[in-house]
């Protein structure tokens, strides 16, 4: 298809320099040719709507009398990434060249949409691998929107003339120490192992396709949806389907994650577990709430040497005290019964910490901002403290997002910013679990406002009662925290209202607890 491309920029006039022909795909039975492009994602915004409808038209006059799909594939090229590639390249094709590879002999340079790579090998492989230097530049031709230039090069032998063989860990191109185990899921392909290396959640910066990641799981649900191919004539399409949805942590980051098995596949998701260790390969989208979500088309158990992640990324130490927000003891309005203070404390809650959290905000993007704050602290079963500030966002409050909520600018002129109260948010919350209800949605606003002030939410277990809720709430398919409180008896004022919703969603928490341990 290089004569399809060379036609393209003609056509166009080389108005869209950014982009590069992937590949193209024939559906047959639907007289559907798709053809894929990359972009990076740094050009991605300089497409609009106007720009993707005109490259489709050019297309359609290339390729006339069949139906045409245009696809932009964005692609995130630097260093790291490119570096990271390069080690999965070696990896998955030639695992005997991967154990040569050194941190110091290797240098890629990103510049002026030129992807520039120095691999040094002793005298004796340089020879053997050079002729891999056309199958390196196509594998990344393949990843990257740019020109590609490899060159496999002599390095001197050391002073005893010796090939020293050092399987090397590059920090710099984060590598995960990992094992694959037993196949647990395959949406698409054969029974056969994932491969590639596992790239740092951290590291993921926006959308991109065939992405390998590892990490813990928790949070695992599922709903319901309906099944698009259902017309109630075939019956091997059932009129639902299950989506399933988890956290993976490599303690570098959190993502989202969701998979759409079919019918038969179900049971190999049933068999997903919270705090299984697990490698996965799918795509990264943008999710619903500005985060990123990561569709999984295949997992397997996998053996994690979590030491061997280099998390470069500091936090500021932990508050010695509190400045501006001060915790207050939580005080309960109706008075426990003897018999209340005397039950056994259910084994999730026992001996440990959480803080369920909700925040209020301008809006659901990643440029709106937090207005309001609320946690409590739960120790050992016990609500103990209370943590609640209005914070100006220092930009207007959007009318919809006040009819929601009923925050006004005026009520928080006077407020401290997000950067004033993070610290004191920072010591409330360390050393703790963090819950809340759709926990992605609120994580995302934390993680992101904090590390803007330097205070870096790592390695932490994140709780989602929403998920837990879908798993051991019975006899409702509601689950949002209005619905499930008056199903569980629990009482909701002052709704969408952060500290209200706090309280509410902990008193869930805990209920949940005690139907997950069965103990209620």
């Amino acid at each position: 298809m290089s004569r399809f491309f060379d036609e393209f920029k003609i056509k166009s006039a080389n108005k869209y320099p950014m982009l590069k022909f992937k590949e193209s795909i024939y559906y047959e039975d639907r007289r559907l040719l798709v053809v894929k492009f990359i972009v990076s994602v740094y050009d991605a915004s300089l497409i609009t709507e106007s720009d993707e409808a005109q490259i489709k038209k050019i297309v359609e006059e290339i390729i006339p009398d069949v139906n045409i799909d245009v696809v932009f594939e964005r692609t995130l090229a630097d260093a790291d990434v490119v570096t990271t590639r390069l080690f999965q390249f070696f990896k998955d094709n030639y695992p005997a060249y991967f154990n040569y590879l050194k941190k110091e002999n290797l240098n890629v340079t990103v510049e002026d949409g030129l992807i520039t790579v120095e691999i040094k090998f002793e005298k004796t492989l340089a020879k053997i691998i050079e002729d891999k230097e056309p199958e390196i530049e196509e594998f990344l031709s393949k990843n990257f929107n740019s020109e590609i230039d490899v060159k496999i090069l002599e390095m001197p032998n050391n002073t005893d003339d010796e090939l020293v063989i050092d399987r090397v860990i590059y920090e710099h191109a984060k590598v995960i120490t990992v094992k694959e185990e037993k196949k647990l899921y395959s949406r698409f392909r054969s029974s056969g192992a994932i491969g590639g290396m596992p790239t740092y959640i951290s590291e993921i910066k926006g959308a991109a396709e065939g992405v390998t990641l590892c990490g813990k799981v928790s949070n695992i649900s599922f709903r319901e949806y309906q099944n698009k191919r259902y017309d109630g004539v075939n019956k091997k399409e059932p009129e639902k389907l299950k989506l399933y949805k988890w956290t993976l942590n490599d303690t570098t980051k959190s993502i989202e994650c969701v998979a759409f098995p079919s019918l038969a596949q179900e049971p190999m998701l049933d068999a997903l577990q919270d705090n299984l260790h697990v490698l996965c390969y799918g795509n990264v989208t943008d999710g619903r709430y500005g985060g990123l979500q990561y569709t999984v088309s295949d997992i397997a158990l996998a053996t994690i040497d979590f030491s061997s992640i280099k998390n470069e990324e500091a936090s500021k130490p932990v508050p010695k005290g509190y400045s501006f927000v001060f915790p207050k003891p939580y005080e309960e309005l109706n008075q426990a019964s003897l018999f209340d203070t005397q039950k056994e404390i259910t084994c999730s809650l026992k001996d440990k910490s959480y803080v369920v959290f909700d925040f209020e905000t301008t809006g659901l993007t990643v440029t709106d901002k937090i207005i309001e704050i609320g946690a409590v602290k739960i120790v050992n079963g016990k609500i103990t403290e209370t943590f609640d500030t209005l914070v100006n966002p220092e930009m207007p409050i959007p009318k919809g997002a006040s009819d929601v909520n009923h925050i006004t600018d005026e009520m928080v002129e006077l407020s401290p910013t997000f950067e004033t109260v993070a610290a004191d948010f920072y010591r409330f919350t360390y050393g703790s679990a963090l819950v809340a209800h759709n926990i992605a949605f609120d994580f995302s606003f934390l993680y992101r406002q904090s590390k803007e002030c330097g205070y870096i939410y790592k390695d932490i277990e994140l709780i989602d009662t929403l998920a837990l809720a879908r798993t051991y709430v019975k006899g409702t398919k509601v689950f949002n925290l209005g619905s499930l409180t008056k199903l569980l008896g629990i009482s909701l004022e002052d709704a969408h209202r952060a500290l209200a919703d706090t309280v509410a969603t902990a008193k869930l928490f805990i209920e949940l607890c005690k139907l997950k341990d069965g103990t209620n």
